[in-house]
């Protein structure tokens, strides 16, 4: 069993040296093929003098979904302290029973609802959220978003230019 547009892989093996027939498929003992709909592979194995052995596989395919990953501010540098809204969009899917999982630079968790608001605090250049959604049927999908985090411009006076002002000012002098 697989999610629609998920790949599988088909392989057979045998103690004995022979020829392989999937069809479809091919004549490769193994092959990876992309399916969206239920589907059957039909394997044909000849060996020795005339011998056959035929199998059969079904691959189940449950219905997947798509998932996009939204932000507000939609921009992808934000100040440090300012808080992110974000959501786990599920285009044309009813969100019910599904895992949300958010982490953040994918160890640190923050949230588990379909949209969650963060406020990166880091001294990184960097911060990424990363989403796990898993569907009902057991389906999975991940996305991340990266942004870059804008650190205050914080200047320091100098201690002797900031004496001189002051002085300028105790003696009515022009700045």
């Amino acid at each position: 069993t697989i999610c629609a547009g998920e790949p599988v892989m088909l392989s057979a093996e045998a103690l004995l040296t022979g020829t392989y027939f999937w069809n479809p498929g091919g004549m490769a003992a193994t092959f990876v093929d992309t399916v969206s709909v239920n589907s059957q592979y039909a394997l044909r194995f000849e060996y020795g003098e005339g011998c056959v052995y035929e199998d059969t596989v079904h691959v189940m395919v449950r219905p997947n979904f798509t998932l996009k990953l939204v932000s507000d501010p939609d921009t992808n540098r934000v100040d440090i302290g300012v808080p992110i809204m974000l959501d786990a969009f599920l285009p044309g899917t009813n969100s019910n029973n599904f895992i949300f999982t958010w982490l953040e630079n994918n160890s640190d968790p923050v949230g588990n609802t379909q949209q969650i608001t963060v406020t990166p605090i880091i001294n990184d250049s960097t911060v990424t959220y990363f989403v796990t959604v898993v569907s009902p049927s057991g389906c999975t999908q991940t996305e991340s978003i990266t942004f870059t985090i804008i650190q205050p411009n914080i200047k320091v006076p100098n201690a002797s230019r900031l004496m001189g002002t002051v002085l300028m000012i105790l003696l009515g002098w022009p700045l």
